[in-house]
């Protein structure tokens, strides 16, 4: 699963929180020494939902009618945070 938060504002002053979460990912990473050295995500972008439901705006806004996966490579190693979980 992927997800993304980002805060809204509105009118300058009304902030919210936007979650959306979608299904459709898949990848690879590769761990050596507690870096991560490499990796590629790829993102059904299309199977995104914001409120459990897809949002034509956010379509729209992606192009996924052209784009429908976005593809996120890591060229340079980056510590792993003591947080992360693998699956």
């Amino acid at each position: 699963m992927a997800g993304f938060r980002l805060q809204e504002t509105v009118l300058f002053f009304i902030h919210d929180d936007v979650v959306g979460r979608g299904h459709g990912v898949s990848g690879a990473a590769v761990i050596s020494h507690n870096e991560v050295t490499h990796a590629t995500v790829r993102v059904k972008l299309t199977t995104i939902k914001i409120a459990g439901k897809t949002q034509p705006q956010l379509a729209q806004s992606l192009h996924t009618q052209w784009h429908p996966i976005a593809v996120v490579r890591l060229d340079k190693a980056h510590p792993a945070e003591p947080r992360v979980r693998l699956r």
